[in-house]
Parts: C-alpha cells; structure tokens; sequence
C-alpha cells in the first residue's frame, strides 16, 4: 500500500511544483518546455513523429486534416440524456464500446461528469472521476491494444488566474482528483480552444507544462472559431491559428482538428493558416 501511497504523493508534489512554476516558465522563452522534458520520451517513444488526427464533422467535403480519428461522445458511450450524477451501468458501456473494437485510437468524451469547472470544483467531482476511471478499465478490456483517452484532460485552464492563490489551490486540488484518471490514459487530449485570443500563450503553455509532468503523449484538441461568448464562433484571425500550430508542432506530440456537427467548409479560409499542423 505505502508504494502507490507514496507515488501519488509525488505526483501531486510534481503538479503543484508545475503549477507554481508556471508564471516564472511564461516570462522565460517557451523553449524550456522542451527543455524541461528533454531526455523524457513519451510513452509512444516517437518523440520526432507529429500526429494529426481529424475529428471534424464538416458537412460536405474539406481539406485533409490528418488521420481520421474515432471520437465516441457521452451518447456513444452511456446513451442519450444528461448523465450528471448518474453512474455508468459495466455491461451497458462494455456493449457499446466492444462495437469500436480493433480501433486503433478511441477518444472518450463525457461533458456531464464535472471535474473542475470555472474557478471551482464540481461537488461530485470525486466520484466523477471514479467514474472517469471504470470507464478506462471496461474499455481496455473490450478494446485491447486501442490507445485510449479522455477529450479535455487535464481539464482546461482556459479560466484559471495562476496570479490567484486560491485559484491555484481549487486547481491543484482538482489535478488531484484527475490524476488516476490520467494515469491510467495512453494519450492526454487538453483544450486549445480559444476562448480570449489575449490570454491563448498563456493558457497553452500553462495547460502543455502540466501535462507533460505525466509524460504521457499530449495531443491537443483545436478549432479554427472562437469559444468564448464574445464573438462565439467566429473564425479566427489567421495570426492566431499559425501561432497555435507553431507552438503545437514545436511542443506537443500531435493535434486533434475538431468541428461542429455539421459545420459548414465553407471553403475553408482559414486552412492555410494551420497548414503546417497538417503537414
């Protein structure tokens, strides 16, 4: 017992010294990610190869985005409904999942199990995230050999203030909870959506510097439109989308391109942009 006792106390040390660090990581150049983590190979150990996955749903045809990926949503994977505080049924998600089986890669995504919200932790985030976790272990026996993982975790940062020291307490405090959930992940899918286009450095770099302190590989999921309530989904500035694949292709270990059901191309303007996070 004291052996996984004292690797979970290690973690949380390592998230939090993460954490603290941050601030003094964002004044220095963004190279000492890469600094920080060299000599540390992800567990896919191609560190060199860049992986771009398409997880669009455009309507009509669109550009080559990467590799299509499968991407099993909260309906997919517990049925129709909100399932807030309702705990997964084995043999319901066992039934579902086994249709996806020889997959090479699934990600797994439940919007109604809160983990870590605006600022503060959901109630049931405890038992979400044993949740979180049942689901892993009935997937890796129904899916073996399927790289499997959890669309938003690390949860994002996109509204945590680390210059706030009680934001950074209700963040590590959450980072705790996610941690086995993590762990038992094959690859880390974060948000780099972007939700004030003056704070995305700060919001990727914070959310890639954590997780990489899992060594596991970080593929981060994009869109091409604004998040937040001002301006929600318009497409964004050209200057911003190549910022975004600069960083993603220097620093992470892949991309997942996302969209709206039935998104319209439109021509895709904004393709050229992000060109280099397909090629």
């Amino acid at each position: 017992m004291k052996k996984p006792l004292y690797r979970f106390i290690g973690l949380l040390v390592l998230v939090f010294l993460c954490v603290v660090a941050y601030k003094y990581y964002l004044n220095a150049k963004i190279e000492s990610i890469n600094t920080e983590i060299k000599g540390k190979p992800s567990s896919t150990g191609e560190t060199d190869v860049f992986l771009s996955f398409d997880a669009t749903r455009f309507r009509g045809n669109n550009e080559w985005l990467g590799e299509p990926v499968t991407v099993l949503y909260e309906s997919d994977i517990l049925g129709d409904g909100d399932h807030y505080g309702i705990g997964p049924v084995e043999d319901d998600v066992k039934n579902r999942l086994s249709a996806y089986f020889g997959k090479e890669r699934v990600i797994l995504a439940i919007d109604s199990w809160k983990i870590y919200a605006i600022n503060e932790i959901d109630p049931m985030a405890e038992l979400h995230a044993q949740w979180y976790v049942n689901i892993l272990q009935w997937a890796k026996e129904v899916l073996p050999g399927t790289d499997l993982g959890f669309y938003d975790f690390p949860n994002s940062a996109m509204f945590w203030d680390v210059d706030s020291e009680s934001d950074n307490l209700v963040y590590h405090d959450a980072l705790s909870l996610m941690i086995s959930i993590i762990e038992k992940s094959d690859s880390l899918y974060p948000l780099f959506y972007v939700d004030n286009i003056e704070q995305i450095d700060d919001v990727m770099t914070n959310i890639l510097l954590i997780a990489k302190t899992f060594k596991k590989p970080v593929l981060p999921f994009m869109w091409h439109r604004v998040l937040g309530k001002e301006a929600v989904g318009q497409v964004l500035p050209d200057s911003v989308i190549q910022k975004q694949c600069e960083f993603v292709t220097n620093y992470a270990d892949g991309v997942v391109w996302w969209s709206k059901l039935s998104e319209p191309w439109n021509g895709g303007n904004w393709y050229p942009a992000a060109y280099t996070c397909f090629n």
